[in-house]
């Protein structure tokens, strides 16, 4: 018999007997969103699962971590809502945007569908909930801005003049520019292929909150794509072509 297997079965059971005593009145909103985080750290990229976990330890936890589930009634989230909308940031004294906020909600919707699951269902009707968002107009270049910066980057090119020329005439973000391998620049077919994104993350470790720096597949498989680079440019980047490095810069 395997007396660890039997010893984590006997834990199992014994939660659970437990749970089934609790009500919404005596289970804190701290229990279930560390049970939602250790159960969503499996479930989503590693991206996401920082982005949760980062919001849940800033805003949510410091918010409703002491709060009872049956607390968090529809005025006390909106109460709270309303508080963010009024906050500043620290670092650049500027207000959290209406997106931003929405993505708090999010997170903790997901943590109310979690804890429905396990029997104890939040007395919040998000349906009202939700922060009014405007679409931002997308700032561009003008004809006379692009070719002035255009003009700069084709005089003396180095490398990093040429990650910028990338971006500027194929459209690939600086995350995808960041993480490109030489293996992803197809000099026979004169092709981009782009599969991996670059993105740095908050990380939690003993010495405090860090940041690392990790290389993932794109958000969407609509960002997986093969541009075709035009002459003018495939002639800069070939000269930057070195047999020895894998990553491009």
């Amino acid at each position: 018999m395997n007396f660890q297997t039997s010893s984590k079965t006997q834990e199992d059971i014994m939660k659970k007997s437990h749970d089934i005593l609790r009500t919404t009145e005596d289970i804190f909103y701290r229990e279930i969103a560390r049970e939602w985080l250790e159960y969503s750290e499996f479930r989503l990229k590693e991206s996401s699962y920082a982005k949760y976990r980062s919001i849940m330890n800033k805003y949510l936890l410091p918010a409703f971590g002491n709060d009872c589930i049956s607390q968090l009634t529809t005025d006390r989230v909106a109460e709270f809502l309303k508080n963010l909308r009024a906050q500043e940031t620290k670092t650049i004294r500027k207000r959290l945007s209406p997106q931003y906020i929405n993505g708090i909600l999010t997170v903790f919707r997901e943590t109310s569908y979690y804890s429905t699951s396990r029997g104890f269902p939040f007395p919040c009707n998000f349906r009202y909930l939700s922060q009014k968002t405007e679409k931002k107009e997308c700032s561009v270049f003008t004809h006379e801005e692009s070719r002035r910066l255009a003009s700069y980057l084709l005089e003396d090119v180095d490398l990093y003049k040429a990650g910028i020329l990338l971006c500027f005439f194929t459209g690939i973000r600086l995350g995808e520019l960041c993480a490109l391998k030489w293996e992803d620049i197809h000099l026979e077919e004169q092709m981009l292929t782009i599969s991996h994104t670059m993105q740095r993350l908050a990380v939690t470790d003993i010495g405090g909150q860090r940041t690392k720096i990790v290389i993932t597949a794109p958000k969407t498989s609509s960002s997986k794509r093969e541009i075709p680079l035009p002459d003018f440019l495939f002639e800069i980047v070939k000269k930057f072509y070195c047999s020895e490095k894998e990553a491009f810069f």
